[in-house]
């Protein structure tokens, strides 16, 4: 099963890039939890497949492109933890940005049930009990 969830992470990363909203969110649990690092700060999650919408929509609202890679998938069964390469530009500035961010997954029923965005793999395989 942790190829198939493999794939799946892949699948969503495909899907973010072409702008497909609907095929993003079908990859997600119902009751999936996305932790990017503005929640962080922020405190609050974003909850549910409208939670998953309304993640996508405040990104595309921040940055006029946003062109997420991932460069390494390393798959721990229903955890996964992927090294993530980020090019684009901010929506207001024009700053263009690359920079390297990891993220930790855990997939339950086959979806991604929760994520979280880290600047650090120390800080990734931490919130997921992982350690290397």
């Amino acid at each position: 099963m942790s190829h198939e969830n493999v794939k799946k992470v892949e699948r969503a990363y495909d899907a973010f890039r072409r702008g497909d909203l609907e095929a993003f969110v079908a990859l997600h649990h119902p009751d999936c939890e996305v932790m990017p690092m503005q929640a962080q700060v922020e405190g609050e999650l974003y909850r549910g497949h409208d939670g998953v919408r309304a993640f996508w929509e405040h990104l595309r609202s921040v940055f006029e492109d946003w062109r997420p890679v991932a460069e390494e998938i390393r798959d721990h069964g229903e955890l996964i933890i992927v090294r993530i390469r980020v090019t684009g530009r901010a929506g207001q500035s024009g700053v263009m940005f690359d920079e390297t961010m990891w993220q930790a997954l855990r997939v339950r029923d086959g979806l991604v049930w929760w994520w979280g965005n880290y600047r650090t793999e120390v800080e990734a395989l931490e919130v997921i009990g992982l350690r290397e």
